[in-house]
Order: structure tokens, then C-alpha cells, then sequence
């Protein structure tokens, strides 16, 4: 399970994007009910996830660890008024 987890995280992290469907294959013969649910449950929409892990890659350097990457604006400084 141990190699399986860290493949997908090898495609998460852009090493390449192409090997995810070797991964399902493998997690889909891998015997493992969690892993081989997981697989399927990203086969039901792959042009998603797909999309996703190419946008993880494009944005790689910027990428935040998280479900929802959120860019924040900085705190405002002292208005131009105040004194």
C-alpha cells in the first residue's frame, strides 16, 4: 500500500502525469478495498482529475498544500489619510 501511496503522491507533485493510468490498473489489482475504491472513484469522472494534477503541475511553485489553494491579498498599510 506504502508504494501505491507514494506513487500518487509522485503524479500529485508533477513527476508525471502520465503514469496515472499504470496507477489505476495497479491499485485496481492491488486486492486493497480502500485503494481499489479510491481508484474507481476517480475513473468515474479521469478528464477532472485529469485537469486537476495538470493544474497542480502548472502551478507547482505556487501550489499550497490544502483542498483549496487561496491566494490572500496582503493587510492593508496605513491609509494615506492617518496620522
Amino acid at each position: 500500500m506504502l508504494s501505491l501511496a507514494m506513487r500518487f503522491r509522485g503524479i500529485l507533485r508533477g513527476v508525471d502525469v502520465q503514469k496515472l493510468d499504470q496507477w489505476l490498473d495497479d491499485a485496481d489489482r492491488s486486492g486493497l478495498y480502500g485503494i481499489r475504491r479510491f481508484a474507481r472513484t476517480l475513473r468515474q469522472d479521469l478528464a477532472a482529475v485529469r485537469n486537476a494534477i495538470s493544474a497542480i503541475i502548472v502551478t507547482a511553485g505556487a501550489a499550497v498544500p490544502g483542498p483549496l489553494a487561496v491566494q490572500r491579498a496582503p493587510p492593508p498599510g496605513p491609509s494615506a489619510g492617518s496620522s
